[in-house]
Formats: C-alpha cells, structure tokens, sequence
C-alpha cells in the first residue's frame, strides 16, 4: 500500500506548474563550490545538465539519496534538488546541509509543463522545459568592408567588448549594449561596394557580440588581457601553455607538435591546439584544431581576446587566422551541456581586405 500511495503522488507531481521535488523530506542547501554547480537530469555526471547554479546559492534538496560518488578524498551522494523552479540532481560533496524544512508540493493541474525525467518520446531527447537556442554572432567594427552584408543582422542585441579606461588606470573589460550601423564607405580602396561598419559608441570596441537574448552575465568583472598577450605574445608554439582560466582546475591552452625551423613564421609538422581543464570533476582535453579550419598563413592561429563573459569559469576565446589576403576570426563559447569537451565553436567572422 505505501509503495502504491509513493507512485500515485509522483504522478501527480509530475503535472505541476513546475517541476517539483517529489520528497517527503527536504533539506536547505548552500553552494560551497568555489566555481558553482551543475544540475543534472540523472544522477550521473553523463547526464544531460538542466541549470547550472552559482556559488553560495540556496537550495532544495530531498534527504533521500541515490548513489554514492567519491572526488578528491570528497566522498558524498547524490541527491534530487529543486532551484529557480528546476529539478535535477547534484552531489553533495559540494553542498552545505543548512537544516531540514517542511516540504512543499504543488497539485496544480490546470498546465502541464514536462518536468527533468528521462521519459523520452520516439527515442528523441528527454522531455524538458524548453527555451529559445542562443545563436552568437561575432563581429568587429570594420571600415571599408566587403564582404556579404546580408549576413550581418543589426536587429540582434549587439554588445560592445570595450577595454579599460587607461586614465582610470582599469584592468577590466567593460561591455555595453549598443547599435550596430552598417553604411557606404565614403572612401573607397577596392573596384566593389564597401561598407563601415561601426557603432554610435564614442570608444571603438575590441569585438562585437550579436544574441536573439540578453547576455546574461555582462555585468561580471573579465579581465583584459591585452598587455599579457602583446608581450607573450598572440602564438602558442609547440611545447608551450598559457593559463587562460580557473573553474575546477586551471583551464589551460597548449601546442603539440615540432618546429622544423625558426623565425616568425616557423614550418611546422602535425600543429595542434589543445585546450586542457576539469568538467564536473573530470579531467578534459580538447584539439581545438579539429574546428580551427583556417590556421593563417603561418599555420598558427593567433589568440585574439579570451575572459569568461558567460560566468561559468570557462573562458571564452576569439582566434584570428591572419592572411595576406583576410583575417578569418572564430569564436569558441564554453559549452555546460557536454562533458567531453570545454568549449564549441559558435561564430565566425572574415575580414577580406578590399584592394
């Protein structure tokens, strides 16, 4: 009888106005993780991640528990969680227990919203709460530009990547939402149409980023790290690293390969960029250069820009191909869905050069 009692109220909570902890016993939560949590669907760090939850975040959490894991001599359980009216799963290695308290349900029928189960339908993906795909476009503010306007939509939320006020003596990169004007050059270099393309902004920006969405974290501090990179240097040769970042681990940047010979533009045999870090407590590495296409005409991409603008401790990181000819740029954004891999290439942006 109790286990019949146990299934009914589950499929009642299952068409709540939200998803909701199915747990007769519930316990408040803190975030200890330095660098945040995810929520996952299952209690398993292969499953699909439904939120991610920042430091010191309150939450909910059932006192059941559903498997063990160990980290780093940390050893905990998994437990189903609510926050920000989504539920999943997280380990509690990284939770502070605040004190029980008195469990909420909600029996509302009137709309059914699918809830983070793995019921699945025709062998697609697990039902979910859905919201629009954020699509980034990249830019940069560009006179004489030839290339396909049509490609370009002013009507995106464009921000600007600004660097700091060198009179207020900043290290920081300030982000400002602004338009983005495209207009015949009155100066032309080439025999074809060309275009400036800039912003209303008295500053220049570094970049430009387009969303069909706000960006969420453009108030967060992101260091600038043009004086390393110009000292450094923009190339990573084979055999060296460049620290771009910290979430679980330091998130680091590295070439493989050999230098056959030396000067600027070295010939090089079996290049490869690989991005190194830890993803839900598992090391990973990633060849970026599988999606790094056009490598400039050293072979080399150089580094652009890089800071964490999503704020989830994995930075994101522009490259430039540079050519004779053009600068091919890319973007990567950090990726929370996928454990294999710390980022995907999201945009591209090119730069012919008109004459």
């Amino acid at each position: 009888m109790k286990n019949t009692l146990t299934l009914l109220l589950l499929a009642l909570l299952t068409f709540s106005s939200y998803a909701q902890l199915d747990c007769s016993k519930r316990i408040e939560c803190r975030i200890i993780a330095p660098s945040g949590m995810r929520m996952r669907a299952e209690p398993s760090l292969k499953a699909r991640v439904v939120t991610s939850v920042p430091y010191d975040s309150l939450l909910e959490a059932c006192q059941e528990t559903f498997g063990t894991m160990t980290y780093e001599d940390n050893t905990g359980f998994w437990r189903k969680v609510e926050y920000n009216d989504k539920v999943g799963y997280m380990f509690d290695g990284f939770l502070e227990i605040m004190g029980l308290i008195e469990p909420k349900f909600n029996y509302d029928t009137t709309s059914v919203v699918a809830s983070d189960t793995t019921a699945k339908s025709d062998g697609e993906a697990p039902l979910a709460e859905t919201t629009e795909s954020s699509a980034y476009h990249l830019m940069t503010e560009t006179y004489n530009y030839c290339g396909d306007i049509n490609k370009i939509d002013p009507g995106l939320l464009w921000y600007g990547f600004y660097p700091p006020d060198p009179n207020k003596r900043g290290k920081y990169v300030t982000i400002k939402e602004t338009e983005v004007n495209v207009v015949l050059s009155k100066t032309k270099v080439g025999k074809g149409l060309e275009f400036d393309i800039e912003t209303p902004e008295d500053d220049r920006s570094i970049f430009l980023i387009g969303l069909n969405r706000p960006l969420e974290a453009k108030s967060i501090n992101i260091e600038d790290h043009s004086e390393q990179l110009r000292y450094a240097g923009r190339k990573v040769f084979p055999g060296q690293e460049l620290v771009l970042g910290k979430n679980e681990k330091p998130i680091v940047l590295s070439a493989t390969g050999s230098v056959k010979s030396s000067g600027p533009c070295p010939e090089l045999d079996d290049y490869k960029l690989m991005l190194k870090g830890e993803k839900y407590f598992l090391p990973v590495e990633q060849n970026l250069s599988e999606e790094l296409i056009y490598t400039g005409q050293c072979g080399m991409p150089e580094i652009y820009w890089y800071g964490d603008f999503t704020g989830d401790g994995v930075p994101e990181i522009i490259f430039v191909s540079v050519y004779k000819e053009r600068n091919h740029f890319t973007l990567f954004i950090s990726d929370p869905q996928q454990d294999n891999i710390l980022v995907r290439k999201e945009a591209e942006w090119i730069i012919d050069k008109c004459y």
